[in-house]
């Protein structure tokens, strides 16, 4: 058996430095462990991001192929509307040059109309000449009747 006995001062140095040395050593371990544990979690967290990293990534990727057919559909209904644009061009330039030539027959016509409303009034002004010429000579052809009657009457009477 060992008995215990006080050690000298220089094996209770060296023990006191091993002692505190082993302290150091578990403290050191310690806070290995702790940071073991927080590294640990940290990488479980990152793990976890990763996949939520992932899922995302995924997501964007479909949600970027869905924009993609849309951005196609929507440039195949641009184009087609550019050329209904077009179509709709050509034809408003088509309708305004019938509608040029419209104004220029209506033009032309508005103005036989008016030459032919003069025509008109010169002509009901004739009429009402002629009219009443043929009253005044109706009227002396009756004065005529009337004196050739007398005329007859007093040839007859002689």
């Amino acid at each position: 058996m060992l008995s215990w006995r006080l050690h000298t001062g220089a094996e209770k140095a060296e023990l006191q430095e091993l002692n505190a040395r082993l302290y150091e050593y578990v403290c050191r371990v310690r806070e290995l462990e702790r940071e073991n544990l927080l590294l640990e979690e940290e990488l479980r967290s990152r793990r976890g991001q990763e996949g939520l990293w992932a899922e995302a990534e995924a997501r964007c990727v479909e949600e970027a192929r869905g924009l993609r057919r849309q951005l196609d559909e929507l440039s195949w209904a641009t184009a087609l509307a550019q050329g209904e644009r077009d179509a709709l061009r050509r034809e408003l330039r088509e309708l305004q040059l019938l509608g040029e030539e419209a104004r220029a027959a209506r033009g032309r016509l508005d103005a036989e109309l008016d030459a032919q409303r003069r025509e008109l009034q010169e002509e009901l002004a004739a009429r009402a000449a002629l009219e009443a010429l043929l009253g005044r000579l109706q009227a002396e052809r009756r004065g005529l009747d009337a004196a050739r009657e007398r005329d007859v009457r007093e040839l007859r009477a002689r």
